[in-house]
């Protein structure tokens, strides 16, 4: 397994000082919601996730990690905030124990306790650090009610170090007892083939049972880096869609970061409803930490009726090879085949392009769009970052937003969260994870 590298060595030094003041949303960003974090340098919008309506007034809703927040003692407990799409109101707040690193992941688990509203999986590895440390603790995931908040389950991992819950998603309904299922990934699991091989689990929403694994093929693969349900985008053909996860017998995706040649990592895609291998995916020469993180259902975007994928690679593209100032890659591939569909690349040198995701139908032309944060980017101001948005069908470049408020990494994730203000187009959920924002833009 090889070094893992600094997200980027120049934007790490940036990224990883304390925030500066909250500021407003810049008037060319059109944001609809705009949320700070509670703590300097707590990292508010680690990750961001679109949810179902839970509150029943007919929009989604936002779920936002700040994995980085420490208790009074200075331990990172970290926590997960739930925020109305309509309204911007917090709806539920989650918060770790001391060293749980809490919001590390998160995902709509689609209705696990089958009272009729979406709930919230939540990955808490106990580990802040980027790589597979020897560590005390094995990672564990925690699933709230989205109705009540109440948690209705908690699993730990296998051994101390795993990082189990540093991917999270819903497998659908796995074993058709009518509960969806969860998908978790602990990266840094000493599998069958060796060390930091990796693991990925597939858990039963009802009681937390194992009802399968998948194990990395080779030491230090680090396989559940990343993982997503590929059920649906979450956005209904329109990308206005208030929606759950589509089909439960969608499959699923999980991303190996170090494995195949040259370490340059692939993602498995998997049958929901026998755990065999589809197709594996992978990137090009020139990819680096394909499959972190960022794997996804990209919606529907080559008009064949089966969910698309997106899997980013934000340390791609690197004269160094050693993601230093990577201008990364996001690839689009074909849910029924895996042929590749599309490939947008940095432009620049640091820009990190890859966090993303399905961005619904922003053109309004019958299919999804996609959302590419170029996260270190420094267009508009010094890393202070990028969204683009990519047309699905011919992949020409529909919206591209530059923050102008340095160090702020808007684009370190972005995911379409629907129509929250009922306008009739799709809006977008980006998180500026360095300057501790996030925000809802409309498109």
């Amino acid at each position: 397994m090889r070094p893992l590298p600094l997200l980027v060595a120049a934007t790490a030094l940036a990224a990883i000082s304390a925030a500066g003041p909250a500021h407003a949303a810049p008037p060319d960003l059109d944001a609809v919601h705009t949320w700070h974090g509670d703590q300097p340098g707590e990292r508010y919008g680690w990750a961001v996730s679109r949810l179902g309506d839970i509150d029943r007034d007919g929009v989604p809703e936002a779920i936002v990690g700040a994995a980085r927040h420490t208790d009074d003692q200075g331990r990172v407990n970290g926590h997960t905030d739930v925020r109305s799409g309509r309204t911007g109101k917090l709806l539920h707040r989650f918060t770790g124990a001391p060293d749980d690193v809490h919001g590390y992941a998160m995902a709509d688990a689609g209705d696990v306790n089958r009272d009729g509203v979406p709930d919230i999986v939540v990955g808490a590895t106990g580990e802040a650090r980027l790589g597979c440390f020897d560590t005390p603790r094995p990672g564990r995931i925690q699933v709230y009610s989205g109705r009540t908040g109440r948690e209705l389950l908690t699993v730990g991992g296998e051994a101390d170090g795993d990082q189990f819950g540093a991917a999270v998603g819903s497998a659908g309904d796995v074993d058709r007892d009518g509960r969806y299922d969860l998908l978790v990934g602990a990266p840094c699991h000493d599998g069958p083939a060796g060390a930091d091989a990796g693991r990925a689990y597939v858990l039963s929403g009802r009681t937390g049972k194992v009802l399968r694994t998948h194990d990395g093929a080779e030491a230090g693969d680090a396989l559940g880096w990343g993982a997503a349900g590929l059920g649906d985008s979450g956005l209904g053909d329109s990308g206005l869609g208030d929606s759950g996860l589509g089909d439960d017998h969608g499959g699923y995706i999980v991303g190996a970061k170090d494995a195949g040649p040259g370490d340059r990592g692939l993602a498995y895609v998997y049958d929901g409803r026998r755990g065999t291998t589809r197709f594996t995916l992978a990137g090009n020469e020139k990819s680096f930490d394909f499959g972190w993180f960022f794997v996804a259902a990209a919606g529907r975007v080559d008009g064949d009726h089966v969910p698309d994928i997106y899997v980013g690679d934000f340390c791609a593209e690197d004269a160094t090879d050693q993601c230093a100032l990577p201008a990364g890659q996001a690839y689009v591939f074909s849910g029924r085949t895996g042929e590749r569909l599309h490939l947008f690349r940095g432009d620049q040198p640091n820009d990190g392009a890859g966090p993303g995701r399905s961005a619904g139908d922003v053109d309004r032309d019958g299919r999804d769009d996609i959302a590419v944060g170029f996260y270190s980017s420094s267009a508009g101001a010094f890393q202070a970052g990028r969204l683009v948005v990519y047309s699905g069908r011919t992949g020409r470049i529909l919206r591209d937003l530059r923050s102008p408020v340095a160090n702020e990494l808007f684009g370190y994730d972005a995911v379409g969260i629907g129509d929250v203000d009922r306008d009739g187009r799709a809006d977008l959920l980006v998180s500026a994870a360095g300057g501790d924002t996030v925000y809802v833009i409309g498109t």
